[in-house]
This record gives structure tokens, C-alpha cells and sequence, in this order.
């Protein structure tokens, strides 16, 4: 009886726990409506009829009653993403093909058709961004060595050498990340990456032929400049094609594969240091031949990048901006035809992102839309407009709290990307543990073995860095990253002796541990924030800014992390590093908000509230509920009042001038 009693006793559970799954399955993926519509507050029937009259002279396969169709469906895009669970009668009665689209769309990552081709596309440029990142920490090992291939000034090796390492993440900052800005609005997301592509190439085979110190680093001026550009361009190629459900899976495309990258190109400089015969004999006549492979070996994938990109197609919302050269209503809608599962979604999403940024029908706005048209019907003209509009972006980024927000929150968590410290491993791995183990071989392996982690344990983000949230992974990771940080520091040993210890063996295991708690969380967010948060009309600014942010200080760790490791050693550098990541955690805690599940165009409601607001609801909610709850263990504890919900209006101080002065940006 006791056994029948404990058996069903665990039936019971077994059940339980199942039900508790399939209602979680449902609230976070299957019942998820998303977010408010950008269309709510628009009631005027007179004004929306006006307005899809006027669009639709631009779409000559398309009625006005589809429109009509399409926008009562984007207005109430809340209750038709869970119409099939709804009883209740629809205001526009779907076919099961149009419900079918409907649901896949909330429901499955790799639903909608023609976005594979971009995914490849963006997955090639991390690639390449990590490749070339495996590329320079490989190269330092043989910069260093004793026959010194690159004439490295005496006495300032480790300046030198850091300076080189540092060159690419300066100039990616203080000059890719903006320049990005006018060759996106000139030439579009692809046009950008297919001139990182030549110039990766150029700059690649360069490389392989530079015979002293100097002129490698006026070569990675221009690696540099290719990084900024594609770290801005790429991502926004991706948050402008992915649904909104999906959005932070398909982003996570970049720092996924950009961690396959170091992974891959870890074991091909592997590789190249065996074929070449440095790992055995002779290091001194072998250094230089390892070196020139292992510089110009990027541009492989920069070939592969170019065929993609060739395949690939362009963003609708660049086509969809009134004040560019580029402005095409048509080409949006045939480009969303294509990465779009069904016609109705193409128009639904088509209005989505119109509807904010349409042309008032003014004598005024007609003029200087006209001005734009005719300014881009020359290539200089095209260049001119495209820098005006630059300035533009740039000079109205701080004009509204929203703008402002958005800044603050994108720059904060590329901020904690750099103090969390995993580049000291991404950039300096080989230094770090060339002690530890004394032993090249192993060393190198050990870069393999932080890629791979890397990449591996990134898979973890797809799906639920949209269910679960951007700050939920972020709050959850940032504690872990710093104690295994912290044990790391307790567990190396910095007297190095020949041979592996053991301690240097547990160590590592912590760091990959570390490694292994940053791949969904700080790795993949900071991209995917960036490329999300800002409107159309300052996306590429606000991205870039926060790039800018998060590559300049990448640079300023490469250039100074030489200098700390010879002053506090593995140790004290791990050490530094774990308390940067308490700092992090509480940057991020009261000042970055949710961005899940939202549209593009509804991401401005979400920064509209002043950050006070998150700071008083983290203090007075969020932090008595997690200290009842999980700390002094109390079972019946009330949920904290969403974050939606708590304070009082959100656009409250915000004046209308404020907004107005976008106008022209918009």
C-alpha cells in the first residue's frame, strides 16, 4: 500500500507539474497579445479612410477596402494574435489560413518565408566580426615572440602591442558606428554591409603583407571602420525584418554567431600555427608565415558575406522613410510580401510602420519631400542629402525624453558589456592563460574551448530572450557571471609553475562557467537593445551612439588590459572584474526597462516615462516582492503592480514642443 501510496503520490506531481508547464507555455508564448497598437488612439474614421486613400495611390495591386481589412486588424493587433482562443466575434472575420499565419507567426521562430536569407546574411557578418576578433588575439602571440615579425619598438612591446589590439575598437567607435549612419540612409542595410565586405577583404589581405608594426596599425584604421559599420548595419537588418514576437531571437543571430566566429577562427588559427610548424620547431623562421595566414584568413568569410548580401533583401523600413532618397511605399509592401507568411500580414505590418512616420498632406511637407526625391537623383545629390539627414538624426537624439531614455538605456547595458569582462578573454585569452599553462598548444585550446562555451550556451537565448525578456535574463545572469568570476580569482594561481595544476584546471572551469551565464544574457541584449529601441526616424543614430559606447570602451580595455594584468595579475584582474559586474547588475536593475513583444513603432511608449518612474517601481515593488518571496521564504506574497501600471501618466512634463521639434527629423 505504501509503495501504490508513493507512486501515486508522484503521479499526482508528475501531473501537477505538467499543468504548471502547459499554463506557463500558454501565458508566455500561446496567450502573449504582445503590446499596445500604434493605431489605438486613432478613432477618426474620416482621417483613416483619408489616409489609406493616400496610401494606396502608391500601391497599385492593392484596394482601398484592403486596407481598410488590414488596418482594423494592426489596430486591434492585440486580440487578433489570440483570436483562435477567443469565443467572442471578430470585427473582421478571418479564414483559417489567415488564422493558421496568424498563430504560427506568435508561435514559431522560423515562420515567416524569405527571412532565412537575411538570418544567413547577419549570421555571416557576426561571423566575420568574430573571425576578425580571433584573428587580432591570435596575432598578438606571434607579435610577442622572440623573433618579433613586426618590429615591435624595445622596451614598449606591451604599449605597442596594445595599441594595435586597441586600433580597430577606436576607429570602429569614432568613426564606423557614425559613418555608419549616412552610408545606411545613402545605400541602405545592404549597400553597408556589402562595402564592409570589400573592405574586410582589402584590409585582410593588407594585413598578411605588413611588414612592421606601423603599418599593420594603419591597416586595422580600416578593419576598425568596416566593425563599426557592420555592428550597426547588421543588427538593424534584423530588428526591422523579425516579427515582433520573435524579434530578440532572430537579433541574437549576431552575437550568436559572432561567438561561432571566435570559435571557428580560434580553431583555424590552431590549425594554421600546426600546418605551418610553429607549435613544434623553429618558432623563429615559422612566426612570420603563421602570422600573414592567420591575418589575412578573414577574408574567406568576407566572400561568403558577399554572396549573401547579393541574395538578401533590404529592410522595408528603409524604403519607408519620407525624408530620404530611397522613399518607396511599393517596394516595402513587395519586400513584405516576401518575409511575410501571408498578404494580409504584409499589409498589416506595411500600415504598422507607415502609419507613424506618413507625410502630412501639406503644401509644406510635399515641397520638401519633392526636394528629397530630386536631391538623390544624382549620386553627389544622393551623398549630400544623406549627410544633411544625418546631422539631422544626430542633433534632435536628445530633443525628447523618449529619445533620451532610450540612449541612457541602450549606452548602460553596452556599458555593463564591457565591465562585465568577458573581453578580457575574448580579446587577451592567450595572455591571460599563456601562464597558466605554459604551453602554446594548450592555450590555444583553451580559446576554442571559450568559443565554443560561447556559442553553445547562447542557444539558450533563442526563444526565451522573448518570452522570458531582455531585463529577466539580464537580472538572472549578472549575479552568476560575478561569483564565478570571483571563484576564478580565488582558484588561479598566480606563482606559475611548469605543468597544469589543478587549481588552474578549476579555475578555468569557473571561467567557463562565466562564459557559459553571459552567452544568453549581456552577450546577445546590448545588440539587440541598440538596433530595437529607437523610431525609424533616429534609428540608426541611436544605434550607432550606443554601439559608439560600447566599442570605445572595448577599445580602451584592449589598449589598457595589458597594463593591469602585468599590475594585479590573473588573480587581481578577475577579481576587478567580478565587482564591475555588482556595478552592472545594479545599473541595470533601476534603469533599464522591458522591450519584449513590442513593435518597433510601440517601443516609444515604453520610453516616454521618466526613469524615476522604473526606479521608484524597482524600489517600492520589485524589490519587497523579491525579498518576501525569495528571501524570507513567505509563500502568499502579492505580486508586484506591473510596471504598465504603476505611477501616473507617462508622458507627464513632456511638452508638445518637445515633440514638435521632431517633426522634421520624423
Amino acid at each position: 500500500m505504501a509503495g501504490g501510496k508513493d507512486s501515486f503520490s508522484l503521479s499526482e506531481k508528475l501531473c501537477k507539474f505538467k499543468e504548471d508547464w502547459e499554463k506557463w507555455i500558454r501565458r508566455q508564448i500561446k496567450e502573449r497579445g504582445g503590446d499596445r497598437s500604434v493605431l489605438c488612439d486613432t478613432t477618426s474614421l474620416t482621417e483613416i479612410r483619408e489616409a489609406l486613400t493616400s496610401l494606396a495611390e502608391h500601391l497599385p495591386t492593392v484596394s482601398v477596402d484592403e486596407l481598410e481589412r488590414a488596418f482594423s486588424i494592426a489596430q486591434n493587433i492585440n486580440y487578433y494574435a489570440v483570436a483562435e482562443s477567443s469565443e467572442n466575434p471578430m470585427p473582421n472575420e478571418l479564414t483559417e489560413d489567415e488564422k493558421k499565419c496568424i498563430r504560427n507567426e506568435r508561435e514559431h521562430v522560423f515562420s515567416q518565408p524569405g527571412m532565412p536569407i537575411i538570418i544567413i546574411t547577419v549570421s555571416l557578418a557576426a561571423f566575420l566580426q568574430g573571425h576578425v576578433q580571433a584573428s587580432i588575439n591570435a596575432a598578438d602571440i606571434y607579435a610577442m615572440d622572440g623573433s618579433n615579425p613586426l618590429h615591435l619598438p624595445k622596451g614598449e612591446e606591451t604599449w605597442t602591442s596594445g595599441a594595435m589590439n586597441a586600433m580597430p575598437y577606436f576607429t570602429a567607435a569614432l568613426l564606423g558606428s557614425p559613418m555608419s549612419l549616412p552610408i545606411n540612409i545613402c545605400i541602405g542595410r545592404r549597400g553597408a554591409l556589402t562595402v564592409s565586405a570589400f573592405l574586410i577583404i582589402a584590409s585582410s589581405i593588407g594585413s598578411a603583407f605588413c611588414q612592421t608594426w606601423l603599418e599593420l596599425l594603419l591597416v586595422r584604421i580600416i578593419a576598425g571602420v568596416v566593425m563599426g559599420i557592420k555592428a550597426v548595419s547588421a543588427p538593424v537588418l534584423a530588428s526591422e525584418t523579425a516579427v515582433r514576437f520573435w524579434r530578440g531571437s532572430i537579433v541574437l543571430a549576431w552575437q550568436l554567431w559572432v561567438a561561432c566566429g571566435i570559435l571557428m577562427g580560434s580553431v583555424i588559427n590552431m590549425a594554421i600555427a600546426d600546418a605551418t610548424g610553429y607549435l613544434e620547431q623553429d618558432r623563429d623562421s615559422r612566426s612570420r608565415l603563421a602570422l600573414r595566414l592567420i591575418l589575412g584568413a578573414p577574408a574567406v568569410p568576407a566572400i561568403f558575406l558577399l554572396i549573401a548580401v547579393a541574395m538578401c533583401y533590404e529592410s522595408p523600413r528603409y524604403y519607408m522613410r519620407s525624408d530620404t532618397p530611397g522613399y518607396s511605399i511599393d517596394r516595402t509592401f513587395q519586400i513584405l510580401l516576401k518575409i511575410r507568411s501571408h498578404r494580409l500580414l504584409a499589409l498589416r505590418d506595411l500600415i504598422l510602420i507607415w502609419w507613424p512616420n506618413r507625410p502630412q498632406r501639406t503644401e509644406l511637407d510635399q515641397t520638401s519631400i519633392e526636394r528629397i526625391k530630386h536631391s538623390g537623383l544624382t549620386y553627389m545629390g544622393r551623398v549630400v542629402a544623406s549627410l544633411n539627414l544625418s546631422k539631422l538624426q544626430y542633433s534632435t537624439l536628445f530633443q525628447a525624453r523618449f529619445l533620451r531614455n532610450a540612449v541612457y538605456s541602450t549606452c548602460i547595458v553596452s556599458l555593463a558589456q564591457q565591465l562585465c569582462g568577458v573581453n578580457v578573454f575574448a580579446f587577451y585569452s592567450n595572455k591571460m592563460f599563456s601562464g597558466a599553462y605554459g604551453n602554446l598548444k594548450a592555450t590555444l585550446a583553451y580559446s576554442v574551448g571559450f568559443g565554443g562555451v560561447n556559442f553553445l550556451f547562447g542557444l539558450l537565448a533563442m526563444r526565451s530572450i522573448d518570452t522570458l525578456g531582455r531585463r529577466r535574463w539580464l537580472l538572472f545572469t549578472l549575479p552568476l557571471m560575478s561569483l564565478f568570476l570571483m571563484a576564478a580569482a580565488i582558484a588561479y594561481n598566480d606563482n606559475f609553475s611548469k605543468g597544469i595544476e589543478a587549481r588552474d584546471i578549476v579555475g578555468t572551469v569557473f571561467v567557463y562557467c562565466f562564459v557559459a551565464a553571459y552567452a544568453p544574457g549581456l552577450g546577445p541584449i546590448p545588440f539587440t537593445l541598440a538596433s530595437e529601441s529607437f523610431p525609424s526616424s533616429h534609428r540608426e543614430a541611436g544605434a550607432s551612439v550606443a554601439i559608439t559606447m560600447n566599442l570605445f570602451f572595448a577599445g580602451l580595455l584592449s589598449i589598457l588590459l595589458p597594463e593591469i594584468y602585468d599590475a594585479f595579475h590573473a588573480r587581481g584582474t578577475l577579481g576587478v572584474f567580478s565587482v564591475l559586474n555588482v556595478i552592472a547588475f545594479i545599473l541595470v536593475l533601476f534603469l533599464i526597462e522591458e522591450t519584449s513583444s513590442r513593435s518597433l513603432e510601440d517601443l516609444e511608449t515604453v520610453y516616454e516615462r521618466p526613469k524615476i518612474q522604473l526606479v521608484m517601481w524597482v524600489w517600492h515593488e520589485q524589490l519587497p516582492y523579491f525579498v518576501h518571496k525569495w528571501i524570507l521564504w513567505r509563500r502568499n506574497v502579492e505580486e508586484p503592480v506591473p510596471y504598465d501600471s504603476y505611477g501616473g501618466e507617462s508622458l507627464d512634463g513632456e511638452s508638445e514642443t518637445e515633440m514638435e521639434s521632431l517633426g522634421e527629423a520624423r
